[in-house]
């Protein structure tokens, strides 16, 4: 019935679709649908109205923002946004992501709003949907460049707030600034350069990650670097996977507790090569990483690649995971894999 509408009715139905809003599942699909689909300068004021106006049925109205790419709802959705409560600004955050472009108008409404969150969750999403606002730009462009254009704008005293962020862009003249950071006479700034480092996007940071996890005289600066340095250099590179083997086998000289020996221990399943088996292996009887190394090498023997050719070291580690792994899914993959399944 409310499908219909959309064939045969004009404005003086928007405020029964945007009542049914509120009934959740394909009746609320189906009124968001039909809302999208009358003309805008009709319900896009209507939309405007309800989203500030009517809280309990704003998650549909943004719904339909999205779908109208709605940017004169930026604002509103930008102040919404900015309210302490996650469910509150989820919703707008949401929004924001779907309908905000990486242009000279949208990316600094979001700086703001960034600058305005809370440290934690909050300053998290605000950062994570600029990150995603930035990467609708094209391959290979700049990320950073208008965060940085707005940043200029921006006291030196809310440096800590955006340095998180720009390492998850990351880009030369975001390394710059961070690099200079690091030498700042104020902890939380230091703190928040470690930190934008840690969120690198790739391994072009590694050798700094390295040598915090080395010598930094601050621990948790330390622990940090060291599991960002494990996250970068298992991602996909050019680089010769025994040279990211090496790096992960001196990375657990450098732990110093168990759960970064496990995250060592996992990514070193995307070395996907014999002597990554063999080392991986040799952690089985670890009270500590024996299950993780499990998990590991059932991944490494997902790749037919790599196994079948090699069945005769395969089949004895295999089998030794299907019966040490208390992980019932790991011991099925262990046992098929093990058939040559």
């Amino acid at each position: 019935g409310l499908r219909c509408l959309r064939m045969v009715g004009d404005k003086s139905v928007i405020p029964l679709l945007l009542d049914r809003l509120s009934a959740g599942g394909k009746v609320t699909e189906a009124a968001q649908d039909v809302l999208a689909g009358l003309p805008r300068g009709d319900v896009v004021p209507a939309l405007l109205e309800a989203l500030d106006a009517r809280p309990n049925i704003r998650p549909g109205v943004i719904g339909v923002l999205k779908t109208l790419r709605c940017y004169e709802a930026i604002d509103a959705l930008v102040e919404i946004a900015s309210q302490p409560d996650p469910a509150v600004y989820s919703q707008a955050l949401d929004g924001l992501r779907g309908i905000a472009d990486p242009d000279k108008s949208n990316i600094p409404r979001l700086v703001k709003l960034l600058l305005r969150t809370s440290e934690g969750r909050h300053r998290d999403e605000a950062a994570k949907t600029i990150l995603i606002v930035c990467d609708k730009l094209p391959a290979g462009a700049d990320r950073a460049e208008l965060v940085l254009a707005a940043l200029a704008r921006v006291d030196r005293s809310e440096t800590s707030k955006y340095l998180p962020l720009l390492g998850r862009l990351g880009g030369a003249k975001a390394l710059e600034m961070i690099q200079s950071a690091l030498e700042s006479k104020s902890p939380k700034v230091r703190e928040a350069a470690v930190r934008a480092l840690c969120n690198w996007p790739n391994a072009d940071v590694a050798d700094k990650l390295l040598e915090i996890a080395k010598d930094s005289p601050n621990k948790e600066f330390r622990h940090w670097a060291l599991r960002a340095y494990i996250r970068v250099v298992t991602l996909k590179s050019d680089r010769p996977e025994a040279q990211t083997l090496a790096m992960l086998q001196n990375v657990m000289k450098l732990a110093q507790n168990t759960d970064d020996k496990q995250l060592a221990v996992s990514r070193a399943a995307t070395v996907r090569t014999m002597d990554a088996l063999t080392w991986i292996a040799r952690y089985l009887d670890d009270p500590a990483l024996g299950q993780t190394a499990c998990e590991s090498i059932v991944e490494l023997a997902h790749h037919r690649f790599l196994r079948h050719p090699n069945m005769k070291r395969f089949g004895p580690i295999l089998e030794k995971v299907s019966r040490i792994s208390k992980d019932p899914a790991v011991v099925e993959r262990a046992k098929r894999y093990r058939l040559g399944l």
